[in-house]
């Protein structure tokens, strides 16, 4: 909802180093992403997700990243159009 997106937008977002030390290491896309997209994209992919004991929002996340550590770090973008 509106009002979802507006409390994630307000509430801000913590430093880099508070989420993990590594993290700031990583660049993101270089594709501009509005700041109002994002937010309302991760919460419908939350909602979107069950609750069985694994395939969960923190499983998700951490596959997501898992990936574009691969993508970075073995520059799969040499092997994908």
């Amino acid at each position: 909802s509106e009002e979802e997106v507006s409390k994630l937008l307000v509430a801000g977002i913590d430093p880099v180093k508070e989420i993990h030390s590594c993290f700031a290491e990583f660049t993101y896309t270089p594709r501009s992403l509005h700041d109002d997209i994002t937010p309302m994209f991760c919460l419908m992919v939350k909602k979107g997700y069950r609750d069985p004991p694994y395939h969960n929002w923190m499983h998700a996340f951490s596959v997501s990243h898992f990936c574009y550590l691969m993508y970075k770090n073995l520059m799969l973008s040499n092997y994908l159009e």
